[in-house]
C-alpha cells in the first residue's frame, strides 16, 4: 500500500555537534571565571579602599567646616554656576586627582565633588595624604584672545588663574595645575593648549582637542589638610601670595621654622651629586633639569648648607657639604696676574669675583664646623682672599669679571659682587686676625660710602656691614646699615616672595643690637618697632615661595622638591638653589632671635 502524504511539517532535529558544545561550554565557563574575578577584584578594592575613604572623609569634613564658616566675597560671571567646588587628593607620589562639583549652593556643589572623589577612591585605593578643597570666588568668561591679554597685562610669572574649558566647568584645571603644565609663556603672551591637554590627560581630565572660543578664568579660596591630626590650613585667595598658606609670624615657633629649614636642606642634600655638583635648577611641574650651572650660586648654596648643618648636625647633609666643598675647591686656578687663586666654572669663559667671596664665606664656616680637611684649610682660604685683594682697586672697588685668559672683563656688573667679597674678607679676618683682610674690607666700605651704594639697597651690603661692625665701630657703617633697610621698607614689605629680604632685614637687626649694646650714636633715627614689623612681614613673605604640599601635590613628582623654595618669572615656576639658600639663611637668623618677635 502507498503511504499518505502528511500536511504537517515537522522540524528535523540535527545531530548534535559535540565539538561546538564543548567550545561553548568552555567560553561560558571562562566568562564566568572572569566575571567572578572582576567581582572579587572590585570587592577587594572596595575593602582595601575603605580605610582610605574613611580617612579622606575625615579630612574633607574638616575642610568643609572651615569653608562653610568662611566669610567669602563672590564675584562670579553670570554665565557660570552659582557655586563650584574642587576637591584635590594626593598620596604624594603622583599628581593629585581633582574632582569638581557645581550647584546652586555650596552644599550641593560640595556633595557632588565629594561623591566623585569617593567613587574614584573606591575603585582606585589611594592614601589621601594631602586633601585640599577649593571654592571658586571669582570668575570671568573669556575668549582665547582675552586670556592672552590677561597674561600680557599681569607680567612675568604673575598669572594666577585656573582655566575651565566651558562655562559648566566640565573640564577645568586649578591655577597650580595650569602652572605645573608649563602652558603659560609671557614673551610673547602664550597659552599652549597642547601642554594643557597633556597635563590634563595625566590627571584624568579630558580637555577638548582645540582651544574653545569661550573659556572661564577663575580664582578660588582654598584650604588643605596635609597632616594626620586633621589641622586645616587656610590658603591665600588673592594677590601675590595667591594659593600659598596663610602664615602669622607671631604664631610661628622655633620648631615650625626648623621644620621648614630642614625640609628645604633635605632637598639640597639629596640632589647633590657624588661629584659635589648641585642640581642647580629644577622644573617640578614637568620634572625637568636643565644643564645650566652657576658657580656663584654653588658657592652661596654651599655656605647656606653649612649654616643649616651648624644647627641640625644632620649627617647626610654633612656628607653632601663635604662633596660640594671639594667640587668648589677643584675649580681653583692660580691668579697669574697677582697673588693667590680664583675660582672658575668648568665651562665658563670668565669668572665672577662674587663666587670667590661666597666661597670664602662658606669655607670659613666649613672650617669652624668640620675643621681643616681634604685640603680645605686656612691657608687655602688665604690664597682665595689674596686673589680677591689682587683684584681690588685703590678706591676700594673690585674688578667684577676676569676672563679665563686673565684679561680684564667688565669692571662693574652688580653691587652684589663687592658685598660678597667684602663679607668673605671679614669672615676670614675673624679666623686669622690678619689685619690685611680687615683693611681690604674697610677700603671696600669707603667705596660704598663714597659712591652711593646705599641706592642699591643690597642685601650683601647688609651682611657686609653687619660683619664689619663686629670689629670696627665706625658710626658711618652703622648708619649705612640702618638706612640700607629702613629706607627700603616699601619694597621689603611688598606681598611677594623675594628670598633675600629676610636675611637683609635680620643682618640690620643684628647690627642695630650691636649699636645699642656698644652705645654707638648715629645721626639717623631708627624705630625698632618698625624694624621688627618689617622682619615679621619678611618672614610671612618668605613662606610664599616654599613648595608646600598645596603646590607640590600638582607637580609631576610631588615629593621631589617638596619644601624647597621656588621662583616664578617668564620661565614659569622652578626651583633654583639660591632661592632656597637665601630663604633658609634668613630663617636661621630669625630663629636665633625668635623670642624677640613672638
Amino acid at each position: 500500500m502507498s503511504k499518505k502524504k502528511s500536511n504537517s511539517i515537522t522540524k528535523k532535529t540535527p545531530k548534535p555537534n559535540n565539538n561546538l558544545s564543548r567550545v561553548l561550554c568552555g567560553v561560558f565557563a571562562a566568562l564566568a571565571v572572569i566575571a567572578v574575578a572582576c567581582i572579587c577584584r572590585v570587592g577587594y578594592a572596595a575593602v582595601k579602599a575603605r580605610p582610605y575613604v574613611q580617612k579622606f572623609e575625615t579630612k574633607a569634613a574638616a575642610i568643609k567646616e572651615e569653608m562653610s564658616g568662611a566669610q567669602l566675597n563672590y564675584t562670579l560671571d553670570s554665565e557660570t554656576p552659582n557655586r563650584v567646588v574642587f576637591i584635590s587628593v594626593s598620596d604624594s607620589s603622583k599628581p593629585a586627582r581633582v574632582f569638581t562639583g557645581t550647584g546652586d549652593d555650596l552644599d550641593q556643589a560640595w556633595d557632588k565633588a565629594i561623591s566623585r572623589a569617593k567613587s574614584y577612591l573606591g575603585l582606585h585605593p589611594t592614601e589621601p595624604k594631602w586633601v585640599k578643597g577649593d571654592v571658586v570666588i571669582r570668575s570671568q568668561v573669556n575668549s582665547s584672545n582675552g586670556i592672552l591679554n590677561t597674561i600680557d597685562d599681569v607680567g612675568y610669572g604673575a598669572f594666577r588663574c585656573g582655566i575651565a574649558s566651558d562655562t559648566d566647568y566640565s573640564a577645568a584645571l586649578l591655577e597650580t595645575q595650569v602652572v605645573a603644565s608649563d602652558a603659560i609663556s609671557y614673551t610673547p603672551a602664550t597659552l599652549d593648549w597642547t601642554k594643557l591637554i597633556n597635563y590634563a590627560k595625566k590627571v584624568g581630565i579630558n580637555l577638548p582637542k582645540y582651544i574653545p572660543e569661550k573659556m572661564v578664568l577663575f580664582q578660588t579660596a582654598g584650604w588643605i589638610v596635609d597632616n594626620e591630626d586633621g589641622m586645616v590650613v587656610k590658603l591665600h585667595s588673592d594677590g601675590g601670595a595667591f594659593g600659598s598658606r596663610v602664615v602669622d609670624a607671631k604664631q610661628l615657633t622655633a620648631e615650625d621654622i626648623r621644620a621648614v629649614c630642614s625640609k628645604a636642606m633635605d632637598y639640597l642634600a639629596r640632589t647633590t651629586a657624588e661629584s659635589g655638583k648641585y642640581q642647580y635648577i629644577y622644573y617640578p611641574g614637568t620634572d625637568e633639569v636643565p644643564d645650566d650651572y652657576n658657580l656663584v650660586r654653588h658657592a652661596g648654596t654651599f655656605w647656606a648648607m653649612v649654616e643649616e648643618y651648624s644647627v641640625s648636625k644632620d649627617p647626610e647633609l654633612g656628607e653632601a657639604i663635604v662633596r660640594a666643598a671639594q667640587y668648589l675647591k677643584n675649580r681653583a686656578i692660580p691668579l697669574t696676574i697677582g697673588d693667590g687663586v680664583v675660582l672658575i666654572g668648568e665651562d665658563d669663559t670668565n669668572l665672577a669675583i662674587g663666587g670667590c667671596g661666597l666661597a670664602l664665606v662658606g669655607y670659613t664656616r666649613f672650617i669652624e664646623e668640620f675643621g681643616e680637611v681634604d685640603g680645605i684649610t686656612i691657608d687655602f682660604c688665604r690664597e682665595l682672599a689674596d686673589g680677591m685683594i689682587s683684584l681690588q682697586e685703590k678706591d676700594g672697588s673690585f674688578q667684577n669679571i676676569l676672563n679665563r685668559d686673565m684679561t680684564m672683563g667688565e669692571k662693574f656688573v652688580t653691587p652684589y659682587y663687592d658685598g660678597e667679597v667684602s663679607f668673605g674678607l671679614c669672615r676670614l679676618y675673624e679666623l686669622t686676625k690678619d689685619k690685611k683682610y680687615l683693611d681690604a674690607a674697610k677700603l671696600s666700605a669707603e667705596n660704598y660710602l663714597n659712591n652711593d651704594y646705599l641706592s642699591y639697597h643690597d642685601h650683601w651690603a647688609s651682611y657686609f656691614m653687619n660683619e664689619l661692625t663686629k670689629y670696627v665701630d665706625d658710626p658711618r657703617y652703622y648708619e649705612f646699615a640702618m638706612r640700607n633697610v629702613m629706607e627700603d621698607q616699601a619694597a621689603l614689605t611688598e606681598t611677594a616672595f623675594a628670598p633675600y629680604r629676610l636675611e637683609m632685614a635680620m643682618a640690620c637687626y643684628e647690627t642695630y643690637q650691636r649699636m645699642v649694646e656698644r652705645g654707638i650714636e648715629i645721626d639717623y633715627d631708627v624705630s625698632i618697632d618698625s624694624l621688627k614689623s618689617i622682619i615679621r612681614r619678611c618672614v610671612e613673605n618668605e613662606m610664599i615661595g616654599c613648595l608646600w604640599p598645596e603646590y607640590a601635590m600638582y607637580m609631576a613628582k610631588p615629593t621631589a622638591a617638596e619644601g624647597a623654595f621656588f621662583w616664578r618669572d617668564e620661565m614659569g615656576l622652578y626651583v633654583e638653589n639660591d632661592n632656597t639658600q637665601h630663604a633658609v639663611v634668613g630663617l636661621i637668623r630669625y630663629c636665633s632671635h625668635i623670642e624677640d618677635f613672638t
